[in-house]
């Protein structure tokens, strides 16, 4: 389920990032983020971590293609472990965005946002600066 401009989740509380990155928006970007989740190793569990670096590779993959972000600007990824769940967040200085509608059945592109939706058990987008797209999964 979408929430927008600040409808966040309950579990949503400021926990103590367990991964934090800043990622130069290059073509590396998403392959960076994926292996920074490598240091979840422990707690969670292989699935999990398959489905968060998923998921990871879109948003950051989003944000290089579509922020408009200069070589000086970063991307923020930020992980925190909740006791039965994982919440990432991905943030950026661009301009934000509307939610696009659905893709046509012939589109090539525009489905990063879907596939979040299907993998993820909570998501949504925090307008303002950062923009901010987080999701969460359940981990218990």
């Amino acid at each position: 389920m979408v929430r927008e401009a600040g409808l966040v989740s309950p579990q949503a509380v400021r926990l103590r990032p367990a991964v934090r990155v800043e990622l130069a928006p290059d073509l590396m970007a998403p392959g960076r983020a994926r292996r920074a989740l490598e240091r979840l190793n422990h707690g969670v569990g292989p699935d999990t971590i398959e489905r968060l670096k998923l998921l990871v590779s879109e948003l950051v993959t989003n944000s290089v293609v579509h922020a408009g972000l200069s070589d000086r600007d970063r991307i923020a990824v930020a992980v925190a472990m909740a006791p039965n769940s994982v919440r990432v967040e991905v943030c950026d200085n661009g301009p934000g965005f509307d939610l696009p509608p659905a893709p046509d059945i012939d589109d090539v592109r525009g489905r990063g946002l879907l596939l979040v939706e299907a993998v993820s058990d909570r998501w949504g987008v925090t307008r303002g600066e950062p923009t901010r797209v987080w999701f969460e999964i359940d981990s218990g």
